[in-house]
């Protein structure tokens, strides 16, 4: 297995995971958010021990502005699983499929990719996916 589909594997099984856990908690979702986010910080103040590196100012700025919106996403996302009644097994499902949908059209607009008819098919699949899952 390449570096890069052991990484893929390892994040998609964390995430799909985490989200489990977080029915055991009882926490009101801005608790549930700022608890999921320590845990990050521990992880990443781990990595950063090992690979001590100083960064630019604009690169840190942009990674501060992408936390900000994983911040909205994580306390959007932690408010969900709050909610009595919201099948984890069919939000993870649909959240997951959105990302990639974002991400591409992000991609597209903002770094200028190509558009492929790969990729159309990849969105149209990922949109007749949520509708599956919505309408279920």
């Amino acid at each position: 297995m390449n570096s890069s589909l052991l990484l893929i594997f390892i994040s998609a099984a964390c995430f799909g995971i985490w989200p489990l856990l977080t029915r055991g908690t009882a926490l009101p979702p801005t608790w549930l958010s700022f608890g999921i986010n320590a845990g990050t910080w521990i992880v990443s103040l781990a990595w950063l021990s090992q690979r001590p590196t100083v960064p630019s100012a604009r690169g840190l700025g942009i990674a501060i502005a992408a936390g900000l919106l994983n911040g909205l996403g994580m306390l959007s996302y932690a408010t969900l699983f709050t909610r009595r009644g919201v099948e984890i097994s069919r939000s993870v499902t649909m959240t997951g499929i959105l990302v990639p949908v974002f991400a591409c059209l992000g991609a597209l607009l903002v770094l200028s990719e190509p558009l492929t008819a790969r990729k159309v098919t990849g969105l149209f699949l990922g949109g007749l996916a949520i509708y599956v899952l919505k309408s279920g």
